[in-house]
């Protein structure tokens, strides 16, 4: 194999050409050149299979060289090297058949790894067009295809193990599924924009994401690796082999392709029939991962999955919340509503995400104004703005939160002084027993928090003052008009503390019960 590197700056040129000796180990034939006149020359005369060139070049630049030397049958390993940031150098050059882009300066390290990276294609490549050529590889890639679609199957729908189906795990050598414990993994390549369905490019890193984690595999036996309809890779292993194989391929990925990697990982799974489920949880939480910036190692376990209890998401249920002011509950069908919406199989991206919440509020609005006669205005315009600008799952349920608590304040106002009425005809009636905050809102279906702040508003009182007033005034009117004990009247007003009764007294009336009694 040939190697030619392109570089007017001789220094550099010869620093290249002693990285490659090292690196390539006596397998690449070098040819050097300083100027696009002479590197044409030896590239139509030799076809090195590896073209290294500076775009920077006398007289004609790199890329204008590439573009010249466009030729039918002869398709080189080119890898560009700049001095320049600019994306559309980077462009160009990966329209020109481009493998790689190396910006100036650059490490020997960071050269040679690019370097052994294309050998290894080249030789992986060379392998492959010498196996196609034969009758063997043809089947092979015809059992492969077959396997494939199998497993996909076993993926999509839940199958019973039944004999003919034991007769085809043999055949592919996948008897292991049949008694071991294992998990699902989906994989796919984190990307900050939704990939073009006809961007060639995605394809091939797509590609080489595969190949490096069916080489990768090879380590980690038994397994299985193919990719579903939607171009995830799907990967089965035994459990235990899960997190060292999750570890190699991010690692690996990362130092070939400088790609990283979302990872979706299923429950562990015991029975051969629910590959379909562990394939199910994979995918909803590779979309986790993928949603999920500084994390993309996602477990189906660690999340919580809205389609589990689909009822917490209807518009109806947040409506009521929002009317009973239950913060507690708002938070977390908030948190049940973005995952869902992250794990939908149609979302792509966080503006999908922003489009479905917003949907959902103009819903909760409608049910709001239906039910509860609650008027409220149009979506505010800034509330769009903050979802569309979110860029983690995190802000997304911060701006729904932040909306829906404002809503349930404005709604709360129109019924609090009926709440703390009903609040006050429970406490004339029960505050002789052991009640507190808590009992209270539990019987009035709100939040303990929001009865707290509803009772000092509307009652001009905190509510544990208000309570000890009832008490006292009841304790009075015993003390006065009755022959009970003083032990007894406390007793009988909710304190089964004596001495503290007694404090309680004094602090409200300025005498003790007995002084009062006596009305000394």
């Amino acid at each position: 194999m040939k190697i030619i590197i392109i570089e007017d700056e001789l220094e550099i040129l010869q620093g290249m050409k002693e990285t490659v000796i090292e690196a390539a180990a006596g397998k690449l034939e070098i040819l050097t050149a300083a100027n696009a006149e002479d590197a044409e020359v030896l590239i139509r005369a030799q076809r090195p299979d590896i073209i290294v060139s500076d775009i920077v070049l006398p007289q004609q630049s790199g890329i204008d060289m590439l573009q010249a030397m466009q030729m039918p049958d002869y398709a080189p390993k080119i890898i560009i090297v700049s001095g320049y940031s600019d994306f559309q150098y980077a462009q160009r050059s990966m329209q020109l058949g481009a493998m790689d882009y190396l910006l100036k300066p650059f490490s020997k390290e960071a050269f040679s790894t690019k370097i052994l990276h294309l050998l290894d294609m080249l030789e992986d490549e060379r392998k492959h067009h010498q196996e196609l050529s034969g009758q063997l590889k043809q089947a092979e890639l015809g059992k492969k295809l077959l396997k494939d679609k199998f497993l996909l199957s076993l993926c999509m729908t839940p199958t019973v193990l039944q004999e003919h189906i034991f007769h085809r795990l043999q055949m592919w050598e996948l008897t292991w599924l049949a008694d071991t414990n294992f998990t699902v993994i989906a994989l796919d390549i984190v990307r900050q924009d939704r990939p073009n369905p006809l961007d060639s490019q995605s394809d091939l890193e797509t590609f080489s994401v595969g190949n490096i984690t069916e080489e990768l595999l090879e380590a980690y036996q038994p397994s299985a690796l193919f990719k579903n309809i939607h171009h995830n890779w799907i990967l089965i292993v035994p459990s235990e082999l899960t997190g060292a194989v999750v570890e190699a391929i991010r690692a690996g990925v990362n130092k070939y392709q400088y790609l990283t990697v979302g990872f979706g990982i299923s429950r562990e799974q015991q029975a051969f029939q629910a590959i379909s489920t562990a394939y199910g949880q994979a995918v909803k939480a590779l979309k986790m991962a993928l949603m999920t910036p500084d994390s993309y190692v996602h477990r189906y376990t660690e999340a919580l999955y809205a389609d589990d209890e689909p009822n917490r998401l209807s518009a109806e249920l947040a409506a009521a919340l929002v009317m009973e002011g239950d913060l507690e509950q708002i938070d977390t069908t908030i948190d049940l509503l973005v995952r869902h919406y992250a794990t939908a199989q149609e979302v792509k991206d966080y503006q999908d995400i922003s489009k479905k919440c917003l949907e959902w509020i103009l819903s909760l609005h409608s049910t709001l104004r239906e039910k509860y006669g609650i008027g409220l205005n149009q979506i505010p315009m800034a509330l769009w703005e903050e979802l569309e600008q979110c860029e983690r799952l995190e802000q997304v349920k911060e701006r729904m939160l932040h909306y829906l608590v404002g809503i349930a304040k404005k709604a709360a106002v129109s019924h609090s002084n009926a709440i703390i009425a009903k609040a006050k005809q429970l406490l004339e009636q029960q505050f002789a027993q052991n009640i507190t905050l808590q009992s209270i809102a539990d019987q009035l279906q709100i939040h303990p928090v929001w009865l707290s702040q509803l009772f000092k508003k509307e009652a001009g009182i905190n509510f544990l003052d208000y309570v000890t007033d009832l008490r006292v005034e009841q304790s009075k009117k015993l003390l006065r008009d009755s022959q009970m004990k003083i032990y007894e009247i406390a007793e009988s007003v909710g304190y089964q503390d004596l001495q503290y009764f007694g404090k309680v007294f004094k602090k409200r009336t300025g005498q003790t019960p007995k002084e009062f009694r006596y009305g000394k």
